[in-house]
C-alpha cells in the first residue's frame, strides 16, 4: 500500500474515534502508558536477555525502516516540486524568458536524487538486518510482536482523528484542480472556433494565451498537492517518531546498567543499545 493510500485510508477511518477528544498531548501519554504497560509485561517479567534483544532490534529497525521510507518519500516529493521550477524555451516566449532557462538551478534535484541512492542503499542494509531478526522471532513468545502491530494500528487511527487540518488541504487542492479543470475547458471550446474559423485571429490569440495560463494554473495545482503530500509525511513521521521513541525510552530506563551491556543487536552497526538521544 503507497504512503498516500495509507494516509487517505487512515483518515477515512477515523471518524468513529471523534467522540474520544484526543489531542497531540492526550495521545502522547496514551503511548506512553501502553510502552509502560507492553515493557513490564515482555520484558521486566521475562528476564531473559534474548527476548529484550529481539525486542529491541523490532522496535529500532521497524523505526529505520519508517524513517528511510519517509526520507525516500520526500525527496522523490522535492524532485517534482524543483521540475515545475525548471524553466524550459518555447517558441512563443520572448527573448528574455528565453534567457531564463540560463538560470536553472538544479543543485536540489540532483541533492534529492542523491538522497533517493543512499536511501535505498541504506534500506537494503535493514533489510538484511531484518532477515537476522526473523530467525530470531521465531524462538520467542509472539504476543509481544502481536501486540506492539496492534498498538502501531490503534494509535495510527487515533493520531489520524485529530488531524482536521488535512482534510481541509484536500478540499483546497481539489479545489484548485476544478479551476484548471475549468481552464481546459475554456481552451476546447476555443480550439473548436479556431476550427471553425480559422481566419478570425483574435481567437488564436486567446486561446495562446489561454494556454499559458493554463499551464500555470496546472503547476501551481500539482505544487499544492505535492506541498500536501510533503505535509502528510512529515505529520505521519512524527507520529512514528514519538511511538517508537517512547517504547525504547521506556524499554531503556527499565534494563539495569549491567544487563544493558550484555545486549547484542542487530540493528546498530557497533551492535551495543545506543542512548535514545542518538538514535532518534
Amino acid at each position: 500500500m503507497s504512503h498516500m493510500k495509507l494516509i487517505v485510508l487512515t483518515l477515512l477511518m477515523t471518524p468513529i474515534l471523534l467522540h474520544s477528544n484526543f489531542n497531540a498531548v492526550s495521545h502522547q501519554k496514551l503511548i506512553c502508558q501502553q510502552a509502560k504497560q507492553w515493557t513490564n509485561e515482555y520484558i521486566q517479567q521475562s528476564h531473559n536477555n534474548q527476548t529484550t534483544e529481539t525486542l529491541i532490534d523490532l522496535l529500532l529497525l521497524s523505526y529505520q525502516v519508517v524513517d528511510i521510507s519517509c526520507t525516500m518519500i520526500l525527496a522523490k516529493l522535492q524532485l517534482q516540486e524543483e521540475i515545475l521550477y525548471i524553466k524550459t524555451p518555447s517558441p512563443l516566449d520572448s527573448w528574455q524568458e528565453h534567457m531564463q532557462t540560463e538560470l536553472n538551478d538544479t543543485s536540489l534535484l540532483e541533492e534529492a536524487v542523491t538522497t533517493i541512492k543512499q536511501s535505498q542503499e541504506t534500506l537494503h542494509e535493514i533489510c538484511q538486518k531484518f532477515k537476522l531478526l526473523a530467525s530470531q522471532l521465531v524462538h520467542i513468545n509472539p504476543e509481544p510482536t502481536q501486540k506492539l502491530i496492534a498498538a502501531i494500528k490503534t494509535n495510527l487511527l487515533i493520531w489520524g482523528s485529530y488531524q482536521t487540518e488535512i482534510p481541509n488541504e484536500f478540499k483546497q487542492v481539489q479545489a484548485s484542480f476544478n479551476q484548471s479543470v475549468e481552464q481546459v475547458h475554456d481552451i476546447t471550446e476555443l480550439l473548436t472556433k479556431i476550427s471553425q474559423t480559422p481566419e478570425n485571429l483574435t481567437h488564436l490569440k486567446k486561446a495562446i494565451n489561454f494556454f499559458s495560463s493554463t499551464y500555470k494554473s496546472i503547476d501551481l495545482s500539482i505544487n499544492a498537492f505535492i506541498q500536501m503530500k510533503k505535509n502528510c509525511i512529515i505529520k505521519l513521521h512524527n507520529f512514528f517518531t514519538i511511538f517508537f521513541q517512547t517504547y525504547y525510552c521506556t524499554i531503556y530506563e527499565n534494563i539495569l546498567v549491567e544487563d544493558i551491556a550484555l545486549l547484542r543487536l542487530h540493528s546498530t552497526d557497533d551492535h551495543k543499545v545506543p542512548a535514545a538521544s542518538s538514535f532518534f
